[in-house]
């Protein structure tokens, strides 16, 4: 249930804990946002400085994450590059607002490998909040969807799923 390179939780948690939380929607806020995050170019990231710098900023990654949620959300290594927060009682405005932030803080803070080299790593991101007869596979679906639009869209950037299902939308500008 845990990744040992970072300490995050891992892909089979994400399923239970969203399985709980779609039973417990009729007593509690029904609303659960998704967000999903791949590292830009990181096999980039290997091939140039090697495996074991990737693996840092893996780990260093999932620190920024804890850093910018709240303690009630879940951070996920979902495989790979990938991660996976869960945010309860979210509107999908306040899941773009957090994936935004992520995002900015991530591009804007180098990772600092053996003291000496700076990396600057950029992510995309997908959203989602899940409708009331939507599965988990079927909410990871959508928001894995939203992921890689943002990725074909030039990367280091928030792509929204459609409420419809079956496309992304870009994130609106902030104000």
């Amino acid at each position: 249930m845990t990744d040992p390179l970072t300490g995050l939780h891992n892909r089979r948690h994400v399923i239970r804990h969203l399985s709980r939380l779609l039973e417990r929607r009729e007593s509690e806020d029904p609303r659960i946002a998704l967000l999903m995050i791949d590292v830009d170019h990181f096999k980039d990231i290997n091939d140039t400085h090697s495996h074991m710098t990737g693996d840092t900023v893996l780990v260093g990654l999932a620190g920024r994450l804890g850093e910018v949620l709240r303690p009630l959300d879940l951070a996920v290594r979902y495989g790979g590059e990938e991660f996976v927060i869960v945010i309860g009682g979210a509107t999908q405005r306040e899941a773009e607002i957090v994936a935004e932030r992520l995002r900015s803080q991530i591009e804007d803070f180098p990772f600092c490998v053996n003291n000496e080299v700076q990396i600057t790593v950029t992510v995309s991101i997908g959203t989602a909040v899940c409708h009331d007869d939507e599965s988990p596979e079927e909410l990871i679906e959508r928001v894995d969807r939203a992921l890689y639009a943002a990725k074909r869209g030039g990367r280091n950037r928030v792509m929204t799923a459609s409420p419809d299902r079956s496309r992304a939308l870009p994130m609106p500008p902030t104000v």
